[in-house]
């Protein structure tokens, strides 16, 4: 037996091992869509409960952040009604809450169609469930979070980030009304915020508002006197300014 033969041997195994890992995350995906289909939304508002209906159903199953991502790329959500809009974002955020009990995290997601995506997860503070999103349209999107990261280019709907604490958002555009409200002791960095007036963005308290753009910073600072509240309001410069990079020069940086 060549030297060849005998390292083939050796990597086979591995190979039959890596080809039953991803026969068997394509079972667990058909099994949870199949779920989620014949799941029935909650009749009342009660989407605490039925988050919670969500996290023990996941119990019996191992929730990795790549079965998170090809479930969410493998659903049909753009056909859902709102209500079932509403259990998907749910139950996509109890994925990623059993998957970061189970250890897991840095999470990682294309597009999400779906309303309470993020809603009632709850991280710790020596290890906040990090996430990264490229758009998120839905309403409700991140509500009662707690020590959360979340990246995104583009969040559209209403009523999103309401009732979050200790969390670090990183936003390049937020569209909608009601957004924010009783946000609480959180970082923000946001480049546009796209709303109605003024008044239709929430009160925020202890926060810390980063922006690249003086009128959205004017914004968030005047909806419901923001500023008034113990928050704070900074405008920084874009990283790759012409006039960024002079000032890192002379300061050697």
């Amino acid at each position: 037996m060549s030297l060849k033969d005998v390292f083939e041997q050796a990597e086979k195994p591995a190979e039959e091992k890596k080809l039953e890992v991803i026969l068997s995350e394509e079972l667990v995906i058909k099994e949870l869509l199949v779920y989620i289909e014949k799941v029935t939304p909650a009749k009342t508002k009660d989407t605490k409960n039925e988050f919670a209906t969500f996290l023990t159903y996941l119990q019996s199953y191992k929730i990795t952040p790549s079965l998170v991502t090809k479930l969410n790329k493998k659903a049909d959500t753009k056909k859902l009604s709102y209500k079932r809009k509403d259990s998907f974002g749910l139950f996509l955020s109890a994925m990623v809450q059993t998957s970061y009990e189970q250890g897991f995290n840095d999470f990682e997601l294309g597009e999400v169609n779906a309303n309470l995506f993020g809603a009632y997860l709850e991280g710790h503070k020596s290890n906040t469930i990090r996430l990264k999103v490229n758009n998120i349209f839905g309403d409700s999107t991140f509500m009662n979070a707690k020590e959360c990261s979340l990246t995104a280019k583009k969040v559209e709907g209403n009523a999103s980030f309401k009732d979050v604490a200790y969390c670090y958002f990183n936003l390049r555009s937020v569209k909608g009304d009601y957004n924010f409200q009783n946000a609480q002791d959180c970082i923000i960095e946001i480049r546009e915020m796209i709303t109605l007036s003024y008044s239709s963005i929430g009160e925020m308290k202890q926060c810390e508002v980063y922006s690249t753009k003086d009128d959205t910073l004017y914004t968030m600072k005047q909806s419901n006197n923001n500023y008034r509240r113990d928050n704070s309001f900074y405008l920084v410069e874009p990283p790759n300014t012409l006039l960024t990079k002079i000032r890192k020069f002379f300061d050697g940086i």
